[in-house]
């Protein structure tokens, strides 16, 4: 059995049938295949590119100066007084997106990653990778938008993937 393919997507893995000692009963199962160019499982290859995405930014903004990074944080963060001041600005359409690539500490996007890595690969591996990223994204925005219904005084840059990973893991169907 060892090798041998159970679905297009498991193949079957077993333990030696004994020992010196004695027979031993075979112990199988089923488990993942991986992609053909990596170990990574080719249904879960959406929620690791969103987490290298993450991750190639966070390493980027890092190298910056802080004056530079500060400058990103107020361009690509999520500001709620762009919107109640009448302002007309790229950063409108962009930021209710752009936050969610952006994190403030090595802690901030280790939960971050974390958690999507938890919760993006069960709805990945359930809806597949197009619906993944449309919830992601919806939920991105769904956080902006609860955001500023809650925090109507907040002058201050939401950046961070929690509102996003928050309401991704609600779509993971149950039984």
């Amino acid at each position: 059995m060892q090798g041998t393919s159970c679905r297009a997507h498991h193949q079957w893995r077993c333990s030696p049938p004994g020992t010196a000692l004695g027979p031993r009963p075979r112990i199988c199962a089923a488990v993942p295949a991986t992609h053909d160019c990596c170990s990574i499982p080719a249904e879960v290859l959406g929620t690791t590119a969103l987490i290298l995405g993450i991750a190639l930014i966070f390493v980027l903004t890092e190298l910056l100066s802080d004056e530079w990074r500060h400058i990103l944080l107020l361009n690509l963060g999520f500001v709620r007084a762009r919107y109640t001041a009448g302002e007309s600005s790229w950063q409108l359409i962009t930021s209710p997106i752009s936050h969610v690539f952006l994190h403030g500490s090595i802690t901030h996007i280790f939960v971050n990653t974390a958690m999507l890595a938890a919760f993006g690969s069960g709805v990945e591996r359930a809806l597949g990778s197009r619906k993944l990223f449309t919830v992601f994204f919806l939920s991105a925005i769904a956080g902006t938008l609860l955001h500023f219904i809650f925090f109507s005084s907040s002058l201050s840059p939401v950046i961070g993937a929690s509102g996003a990973v928050s309401y991704t893991h609600l779509t993971l169907p149950t039984k």
